[in-house]
């Protein structure tokens, strides 16, 4: 939570910082959104502030329960974005990204007679996304500083990978093979899922020359879940509610 409230501070933030240097700007060029600027790239990269969790099923969970659900952590993207400028202000582009999302890195007690247990999960997430997005720029009277408000929708493929250590204490496993055991670095075979994907954000685009305009942006994207291939006992690892929160800054550049 203190992440997420970090993240969106800094957001805020960004407008009121950038308004003078916008200002600065303003008389230095032409309008970055006139005729002759119909088609951009862009470039960015950023910090994800994953949202979600990852849950234990299958087997050993039904036998046993007491498997803990582990939240997810942090992050990061790389995107390429290919878009043009349409009448009254609007933009269409298509967006391809990367996605690393983890797992927290603290270990996590079990729950009711596996309270003991202690379980510490290595999970990873690498999403590849395809989104359309339309984008609107609002006119705020400087031709370099133009606030804008972004939403698409697009498909990911998403690959979960994960690793478990676990120690086995609690009293339910007194008299059994697993009394004492300490399980390091099991490994889930890897598995993939294709599923629908959405984002929503705000942010400011700077125009710093006539061909580079400089792109901050706040915003959530939605990966849909994840799911390891289920091993030899019939166990697996699913990641849910992949719903995270992103800090994105870009560099686009205007194609004569």
């Amino acid at each position: 939570m203190k992440q997420r409230l970090r993240a969106g501070t800094a957001a805020v933030l960004l407008v009121p910082l950038l308004l003078p240097i916008g200002a600065v700007a303003e008389d230095t060029g032409a309008d970055p959104d006139g005729a002759d600027r119909d088609w951009y790239g862009r470039i960015s990269t950023g910090y994800i502030f994953a949202g979600g969790d990852a849950d234990f099923f299958g087997t050993t969970t039904s036998l046993y329960g007491g498997t803990p659900r582990i939240e997810m952590d942090e992050g990061g993207q790389f995107s390429l974005a290919f878009g043009t400028h349409l009448p009254g202000g609007w933009r269409l582009e298509g967006d391809f990204g990367y996605l690393n999302l983890n797992t927290d890195t603290d270990s996590y007690s079990g729950t009711g007679d596996r309270t003991d247990d202690r379980f510490l999960l290595d999970g990873e997430i690498e999403a590849f996304v395809f989104m359309l997005n339309v984008i609107h720029d609002f006119d705020v009277g400087n031709r370099r500083l133009k606030p804008f408000v972004k939403g698409g929708i697009g498909v990911a493929y998403n690959e979960a990978t994960a690793e478990l250590d676990i120690d086995y204490d609690s009293p339910l496993w007194i008299g059994t093979a697993f009394e004492g055991e300490r399980l390091r670095d099991y490994a889930y075979p890897e598995g993939s899922t294709t599923e629908f994907a959405w984002n929503l954000s705000a942010g400011v685009r700077l125009a710093l020359a006539r061909q580079f305009s400089l792109t901050l942006e706040y915003g959530l994207i939605d990966l849909g879940e994840a799911l390891t291939e289920t091993d030899e006992f019939g166990d697996a690892i699913g990641f849910s509610d992949l719903l995270s929160e992103q800090l994105l800054i870009g560099i686009d550049y205007r194609f004569d």
